[in-house]
């Protein structure tokens, strides 16, 4: 779920092909979707580009593309979790937010703020 949360943050898409474009600080990242997706088939490759601070994280095939857009949309303003996944448990749900949010908030000083006050308001299930 969380690779979800970072293609609403960072992903994009292309004819054949899903991207994460990430900052080189975000290697961890990087090698988490890659080894992730690579447990689902996809075929995954990863390259650094220091010279624009950016590491890429692709998903060959029409299938991973056409399932990213199904699920999330495409366009950077246009991206979107599909109603579905308010029917999966919290837990879940969870995963995928907080992996957008610490792509979309990295460095921000009220990142820390944001994700407790969302896991106490939201996910609190006793």
């Amino acid at each position: 779920m969380k690779v979800i949360g970072w293609y609403l943050a960072e992903g994009s898409l292309d004819k054949t092909r899903v991207v994460f474009t990430l900052c080189i600080d975000e290697e961890d990242v990087a090698i988490f979707i890659q080894s992730t997706m690579l447990k689902y088939g996809a075929s995954v490759t990863y390259s650094l580009r220091p010279e624009n601070n950016k590491i890429d994280v692709r998903l060959a095939g029409k299938k991973w593309r056409n399932y990213f857009k199904e699920i999330c949309s495409h366009g950077a303003e246009n991206k979107s979790l599909h109603a579905r996944f308010l029917k999966i448990e919290p837990k879940l749900q969870k995963e995928i937010l907080f992996s957008w949010l610490e792509s979309v908030c990295d460095g921000l000083v009220f990142r820390e703020f944001l994700i407790v006050h969302i896991e106490n308001d939201i996910f609190h299930h006793g």
